[in-house]
């Protein structure tokens, strides 16, 4: 069966995209329901937003809707969002990226890297180890996602997350079934990694980001520092839990210790629901 094509332009892209938003509802025998982004945004208290659309492989246009804070300044096309698990994406790169330059192998134990921490053995890493590969595929074996967020007077440090200690509030990080059964959407494994960018390339995670990643990419516009400095805080957006609050939480007091899960702020990205004025 052929397919015709209809060339459209970059505005008629913007529109189907600002106009298509699906609803989650259809009713049988009829069309998708679809509804308009600015629509879409009260309907889900969304105060502000960003969206790029990308086609062939470049970015075609960018557009940006509402405010940063209830009431607050427009949102721009440099307003940083904290990207939730998007950041997983970018975390992925840069320790691909340490693969790349024969500094980890994917498919060895793990725990060779580490240096402050490892990975406790037990019945099942006794069986098979934890590699950098399951950790990045979320078949480590953790069982579990954390995704903890804290105020600035109260971060845990990355080895407190790992050990689960105070002032951490998840449990300690240990493989609960055997490596590579089972795939397990996983935090914890994403703070592992953290940890081996961290004593592989001898910098705080945010710094080998920086370089592994975000500034190959020109990135300029994106850090996984936390608490986000000053001169990024000025252009970013608060965060909002659920549809209930009613003013955000400044960006800077927005903490998401575990970086190399969800710790990425950009001007590009997805918001994790509800966690973010954000990103569509």
């Amino acid at each position: 069966m052929a397919v015709v094509l209809v060339a459209q332009t970059d505005e008629d892209h913007r529109k189907e995209m600002e106009n298509s938003l699906s609803t989650g509802y259809q009713v049988s025998g009829s069309a998708p329901q679809r509804m308009n982004i600015l629509d879409g945004m009260a309907f889900h208290h969304i105060p502000g937003a960003s969206v790029a659309l990308i086609h062939d492989g470049k970015v075609e246009w960018a557009g940006v809707y509402g405010v940063r804070q209830t009431a607050g300044q427009a949102v721009t096309t440099s307003t940083l969002f904290d990207v939730g698990s998007i950041s997983k994406v970018v975390t992925a790169v840069g320790v691909l990226r340490l693969s790349q330059e024969g500094k980890i192998d994917l498919d060895r134990d793990v725990n060779l890297y580490l240096k402050r921490w490892k990975i406790p053995t037990n019945e099942w890493t006794s069986q098979r180890p934890v590699t950098v590969r399951l950790l990045l595929n979320h078949t480590a074996g953790f069982g579990e996602s954390l995704g903890m967020v804290y105020a600035p007077t109260s971060v845990p440090t990355l080895l407190q997350q790992l050990d689960g200690l105070a002032p951490a509030t998840n449990p300690p990080m240990r493989i609960r079934m055997l490596p590579g059964s089972r795939f397990e959407y996983s935090n914890a494994g994403y703070l592992v990694l953290e940890l081996l960018v961290e004593d592989v390339t001898g910098k705080p995670f945010a710094e080998a980001m920086r370089t592994l990643v975000l500034d190959p990419l020109e990135m300029t516009h994106s850090t996984f520092e936390q608490p986000l400095p000053k001169k990024y805080a000025e252009d970013a957006a608060s965060a909002f839990f659920g549809s209930g609050q009613k003013v955000g939480t400044p960006p800077e007091e927005f903490i998401i210790p575990n970086l190399a899960a969800g710790g990425l702020w950009s001007n590009c990205g997805c918001s994790l629901v509800g966690m973010s004025s954000g990103v569509l």
